[in-house]
């Protein structure tokens, strides 16, 4: 299959991808199941409905002893942290070169949004509810 992309510097890229569907490269356990956990804001609409509200990462609360029993509850079930928005996504740490905004609704953008920051203090919180839940 042939493929055409863009890079980072916006030229057109060639190349050709080869499938090999005969031969596996990875295994899961029999009751493997994950959850995502996605980016979208609160302005996320689709046919008049905006649907996410504070179900996100940047958003969910966190602290909600309910959510946090839901996912103690799955013991085998891994979380996913990633959705339509992910390649958006800046992480701040160190020192960055870009500064840190939360996503704003543009149409002409891709995905309808500009790109986002987590910041570090809820890449903290994040964590902790990670470690709550083991």
């Amino acid at each position: 299959m042939t493929v055409v992309s863009q890079n980072a510097g916006g030229e057109t890229v060639r190349g050709t991808v080869l499938i090999n569907g005969r031969a596996g490269i990875g295994r899961t356990d029999e009751d493997f199941f994950y959850a995502t956990l996605d980016w979208w804001p609160p302005e996320k609409c689709d046919y008049g409905t905006c649907s996410w509200g504070v179900a996100s990462l940047l958003n969910l609360d966190l602290n909600n002893k309910i959510l946090l029993n839901a996912v103690k509850a799955f013991k085998s079930m891994k979380l996913r942290l990633s959705g339509t928005l992910q390649d958006k996504v800046i992480y701040e740490i160190g020192h960055q070169q870009q500064s840190c905004h939360p996503f704003v609704k543009n149409s002409s953008e891709m995905f309808g949004f500009t790109g986002d920051c987590l910041p570090m203090s809820r890449w903290d919180e994040l964590n902790t509810f990670f470690k709550e839940t083991e």
